[in-house]
């Protein structure tokens, strides 16, 4: 799944989950895309670890981090 671009400014995290979870000091966190494939990641982008079929996206945390990924 490719990443989804919000907009050139950018959205607050707080703002994308107000109505699902308080995400506390990370919700002033900009978020200008939100992929689940860490090779998608740019900088900006929240990553979405869920766990697949056969593998949990958490064993890709590091390669998102160091590809950019906000949160």
């Amino acid at each position: 799944m490719m990443a989804q671009r919000i907009d050139a400014k950018g959205l607050l995290l707080s703002d994308l989950l107000a109505a699902i979870v308080d995400v506390g000091e990370f919700g002033r966190a900009v978020i200008t895309g939100v992929t689940l494939d860490s090779r998608d990641v740019q900088a900006g982008d929240l990553f979405l670890a869920v766990s697949g079929t056969e593998i949990h996206g958490m064993r890709f945390f590091d390669q998102a981090v160091a590809a950019g990924a906000t949160v």
